[in-house]
């Protein structure tokens, strides 16, 4: 926290009165006090240290191997033109020719992605086991290996994006009723869903209504 050194009265005519001041770092870390642009005289110098909570957030780095990019990338091999591979005296020079070729459409089929380590919960683990949900975001990769290459598919990757969110919150929410109708604590089941769509800051899908037993119970 931020605390003064002094408690005494530093202007004669005001007891109460904190000088605006500027401290010596931009980023919160434990710095010193400086003289003030606004004070009628130069601020007291005092030590101070502000401590901000650190969110330690992990990512890795991984490709996507999904079947639809393996696809493409089989697809894509024999569009390759390799002639450009024989006109090369040396082996060692046909080698790095064909290397390059093979490594840019690597690259493009297998793209490298930043993934976010997280701990998924249970409601999330049985939505992504559901069947539909799989078919879908299988449907979701091969559009969007494709988009990559072909401008006229993103539209088409746009539309199932849409279409795969509400299927999520739909899955969702049936993944809810279902365990609130086949819990023996019917108001300690509903609370651990209320709880677990509202204590993420970052969630962007709040509960909104439960049904159960054709009554609508609001959050």
């Amino acid at each position: 926290g931020v605390g003064p050194s002094t408690f005494e009265i530093t202007r004669p005519a005001s007891g109460r009165c904190i000088d605006n001041v500027l401290s010596n770092s931009p980023l919160p870390t434990t710095s010193e006090i400086r003289n003030s642009f606004v004070s009628d005289h130069s601020s007291l110098l005092c030590p101070i240290v502000l401590e901000v909570p650190v969110t330690n957030v992990q990512y890795k780095w991984r490709r996507c191997f999904s079947p639809s990019a393996i696809a493409m990338f089989s697809e894509s091999l024999d569009f390759i033109d390799w002639s450009n591979v024989f006109m090369h005296e040396s082996v060692n020079d046909m080698y790095a020719a064909f290397k390059n070729l093979f490594d840019a459409l690597f690259q493009q089929c297998f793209p490298v992605r930043r993934v976010k380590i997280e701990t998924v919960d249970r409601i999330k683990r049985l939505v992504n086991r559901s069947p539909a949900v799989i078919a879908s975001r299988d449907k979701l990769h091969y559009l969007r290996d494709r988009a990559s290459i072909n401008h006229e598919t993103k539209r088409v990757y746009r539309t199932e994006l849409r279409r795969h969110s509400a299927l999520l919150k739909r899955t969702r929410r049936e993944i809810n009723d279902s365990s609130i109708a086949e819990s023996p604590n019917i108001a300690r089941t509903m609370w651990g869903i209320v709880n677990s769509c509202t204590k993420h800051k970052k969630s962007s899908e709040p509960i909104k209504t439960i049904a159960l037993s054709d009554k609508l119970i609001s959050d």
